[in-house]
């Protein structure tokens, strides 16, 4: 069937008609979901949008009837696709009267209302959902008949399908589409009793041992999300449960989301080679011991830099007062990042770091030893590449485009500070709560934006990306980054020295390793990802069509927290999808 879509437009219209007697009770979900294609299937040309850049997607909608009970079902599944902040959605007794040129319009109305002729025809959608005899609806226009027996849950699908998140198969089922679908784990062939007992006994386990106040976790199999979950609250006093629009500070979780992702986009346009000389990219190093060392080793932890080194320790001079350039107990000039109301980072800071790392020690030959410098270094690379400061070339290349809106820098700029669950409660350096700014204390004085640390997420919005490297490198019709470079940044770089990290991501231990990590020890030996000191962890496997996000502030009041760890939390979570599958592979 030859769809009849829009992708030139930013604003979308929709109608959403319904009568105005009251519903009968929601049916179940397995005969919703035959309405759902059986509605598909009777419209001439079944709609979607074709749009592969959600940048700047938008939508209105306008609900008249009083009957409201399934608009929630409808706009919430429609954020799950792009932002709340870009839908509009607004109650009304009458028709607009404002001109809908570039908007979204839906009439929750008495079918017998008459529809005006003042619809933007080639941006409008009509969802006719109750006896409304099709041919009241202008043929020009898009639209669906839902029939008398609708629900939420065919709402819900409707939104799916509009975003291509599920397609109709051959044999009349549902499976995933270019984008993120939302199926049960019934549906996808899973014991949806068992998994989520068991996933929400872990969970809990973490709330009442303490190991962490809340958290967020998304799992995703074939490309459908068939476990989401916020719980706990934002801390131990209790005031914000944890929603899933929340974003958590993903502490080193960025060195791949922001770091790898910037690198593969450079990779694939030329300006980036694994096996080039780190001078290439950073001259000022030309002369120094690390000149000579290769990204590849660079990336695999393997070049023998320094772990880390505390910055803001290091600016401080014997005197009381901060070295130049660095740091400041006022703000004024090139001090204009406020760390803390007392604590401001010049903007020049990163001249500081670069000759820190410049005159640093280097480890001799090339043991795996885990290294955070080198990321503190990118964000100058991609800007030199690009033009671009890192954020702005994530936000208009990657993040935006496939509606993952939710991961910032500095989330302060765009949310309230209630979206936020606190990090730690710092004695050491900040006195005070960090909450809403990054808590890696290096990207602090980077103004908050590095590719060691600095982004904040729900987990929805990281599913999408982690979706978009177990794809290949595609979502939602767009690709991204190529094929080749996917599986050349997440392979094993030198398993041969025992050493089983890839350019960037972690990977699982390798075979008859007896290194115990924080993934599950069920992942294949083609899955890969990253954790964060704060509490979180993203992981993929393509091999199970798997991807796994977690997110905490187990930090949360104090880093000395390591319950997270010594409980295995995140591992036994990873381990819930693996043993049901290979329960059901016995």
């Amino acid at each position: 069937m030859k769809c009849m879509t829009f992708s030139n437009y930013s604003w979308l219209s929709i109608f959403i008609i319904l009568p105005f007697q009251m519903i009968n009770g929601q049916t179940n979900s397995y005969s919703s979901i035959n309405q759902f294609i059986q509605t598909v299937e009777s419209t001439d040309s079944p709609f979607q949008i074709e749009a592969d850049d959600l940048s700047e997607f938008t939508i209105q909608i306008y609900w008249i009837n009083t009957d409201r009970r399934y608009t929630d079902c409808f706009v919430d599944r429609l954020e799950s696709y792009i932002d709340a902040g870009k839908i509009d959605l607004e109650y009304r007794w009458t028709w607009p009267t404002k001109d809908t040129q570039n908007s979204l319009t839906i009439f929750v109305i008495d079918p017998e209302t008459e529809i005006p002729d003042t619809i933007v025809q080639d941006r409008a959608l009509i969802i006719s959902a109750g006896k409304r005899l099709k041919s009241t609806i202008p043929r020009q226009i898009p639209s669906y008949s839902i029939g008398d027996n609708y629900n939420g849950f065919i709402f819900d699908l409707l939104a799916q399908y509009l975003f291509k998140g599920i397609r109709i198969t051959e044999k009349r089922t549902l499976a995933t589409d270019t984008r993120l679908s939302f199926l049960s784990p019934g549906y996808m062939g899973l014991d949806s009793q068992w998994l989520n007992f068991q996933l929400d006994s872990i969970l809990q386990s973490g709330i009442d041992s303490m190991a962490y106040p809340g958290a967020e976790i998304v799992i995703v199999y074939k490309g459908s999300v068939i476990y989401q979950k916020s719980i706990g609250y934002h801390s131990y006093d209790k005031k914000f449960l944890v929603r899933d629009r929340d974003l958590y500070d993903l502490a080193s979780v960025t060195k791949v989301t922001a770091g790898v992702s910037s690198l593969m986009s450079l990779y694939d346009n030329g300006e980036f080679h694994i096996n080039e000389p780190l001078k290439t990219y950073f001259p000022f190093l030309a002369h120094s011991n690390k000149g000579d060392l290769s990204m590849k080793r660079v990336l695999t932890h393997s070049a023998g830099l320094k772990p880390y080194m505390v910055y803001y320790k290091m600016a401080e001079s014997n005197n009381g007062k901060f070295q130049k350039h660095t740091l400041s107990p006022t703000r004024h000039g090139e001090f204009s990042y406020p760390i803390t109301d007392s604590i401001y980072a010049s903007d020049k800071f990163n001249k500081f770091i670069y000759n820190a790392i410049d005159t640093s020690g280097l480890n001799p030959g090339n043991k795996y030893v885990y290294s955070g410098l080198s990321f503190l270094l990118f964000p100058d690379l991609v800007k030199t590449k690009t033009g671009n400061t890192i954020d702005q070339f994530l936000y208009t290349t990657v993040y935006e485009p496939m509606g993952a809106h939710k991961i910032k820098y500095n989330p302060l700029s765009y949310y309230p500070l209630n979206h936020m669950p606190p990090t730690e409660m710092d004695n050491f350096w900040r006195n005070q709560l960090v909450r809403g700014k990054v808590h890696d204390e290096a990207a602090a004085v980077l103004g908050g934006v590095s590719t060691n640390a600095g982004l904040f997420s729900n987990a929805l919005d990281l599913a999408k990306l982690g979706e978009t490297w177990r794809r290949k490198g595609t979502y939602g019709g767009r690709q991204y980054w190529e094929t080749a470079t996917l599986e050349l940044f997440t392979k094993c770089g030198y398993c041969e020295e025992g050493n089983r990290r890839a350019l960037g991501f972690d990977r699982p231990p390798l075979p008859k390793s007896d290194y115990s990590s924080y993934m599950s020890p069920l992942a294949s030996q083609s899955s890969y990802g990253h954790s964060g000191f704060t509490g979180t962890m993203i992981w993929i496997d393509p091999e199970y069509s798997y991807t796994f996000v977690f997110l905490s502030n187990r930090v949360h009041p104090t880093r000395s927290n390591t319950k997270l760890y010594s409980q295995d939390i995140r591992s036994n979570l990873h381990s819930v999808l693996y043993e049901e599958l290979n329960k059901k592979s016995r």
